[in-house]
């Protein structure tokens, strides 16, 4: 089943209004980095006039402003509605003298509006949720250098617009998963620098038999040693022992520990020994 332009141009506002309803970006307040777009805009084409918009289903709604007063105007009356239809830079030279818009309440009202420059804002392909544009209240052209330039500044708005975005997407995950990220996080640094500073030691104590009390061989438990002397157990810096490369670079420290220990407490057993065996001739030695 094929969709006709009518019905396809119906889908698309839906999720149009569906993703700017996402973004929660109404109520965010004034941007300084949408501001700054906008009075580069203006600067580079030299008009006294120009605006960041979104366009819900009945209204413009200017996000950052220069020049002009109110929150907002009707979709309808709007230069930002033609725009939005397409991809590419919309310009309308001279209002008075285009059909479209020589009666619109911005060119007749107070504004006096002449001249009209936008680029949408596509966030991705066909998915144009507002606009960037400048205005001014005599005709005019733009020359090519100025239309790139303002296609540039309305992509770096397409960027800040998504991070409103994962703003959104981040307020939705659940708090306590975020607190255990940071955890991790920490967890990670923390034996980063416990191997770069050597502060990862062998504690070991004896296993016994519950039935007969007897010592049948010790554990060694893996600590993280603090400035104070104490020590921390692994509880703290677990999440890096789920970490493959941190988790192999711990488990050969505690190797090269174990066999270090083990090979200098069997020089003891056996100097100690010798010392048992025959202590004047150890103690002639030594």
């Amino acid at each position: 089943m094929h969709l006709n332009q009518r019905e396809s141009s119906s889908l698309d506002e839906v999720a149009r209004l569906k993703r700017l309803r996402e973004l929660a970006i109404f109520s965010a307040g004034p941007d300084p980095v949408l501001d700054a777009l906008v009075d580069a805009a203006c600067r580079a084409a030299g008009t006294p006039i120009g605006l960041v918009t979104l366009l819900d289903g009945q209204r413009q709604w200017f996000k950052s402003k220069r020049g002009i007063e109110g929150e907002s105007s009707s979709r309808a009356d709007a230069f930002c509605d033609y725009t939005i239809r397409s991809s590419k830079l919309f310009i309308v030279p001279d209002a008075l003298r285009d059909v479209r818009f020589v009666d619109n309440p911005f060119v007749i009202g107070s504004d006096k509006i002449r001249f009209y420059a936008g680029v949408p804002l596509e966030i991705e392909p066909g998915l144009r949720l507002g606009l960037l544009c400048v205005l001014d209240r005599v005709p005019r052209r733009l020359g090519v250098e100025v239309r790139g330039l303002l296609d540039r500044l309305a992509r770096c708005a397409v960027e800040r617009l998504l991070q409103f975005e994962d703003r959104y997407l981040l307020s939705r995950i659940d708090s306590g998963r975020l607190d255990r990220a940071y955890a991790d996080k920490a967890a990670l640094a923390l034996a980063k620098e416990g191997l770069a500073n050597g502060l990862f030691v062998l504690h070991y104590q004896p296993k016994i038999t519950l039935d007969t009390g007897r010592r049948f061989g010790f554990e060694a438990l893996l600590r993280l040693q603090k400035a104070d002397g104490s020590a921390i157990g692994p509880a703290v810096y677990s999440a890096a022992l789920d970490q493959p490369m941190l988790s192999r670079r711990i488990g050969s420290h505690v190797l090269r520990c174990a066999v270090a220990q083990a090979s200098s407490g069997l020089r003891s057993c056996r100097r100690s020994q010798q010392i048992d065996e025959d202590p004047a001739g150890v103690l002639a030695k030594g």
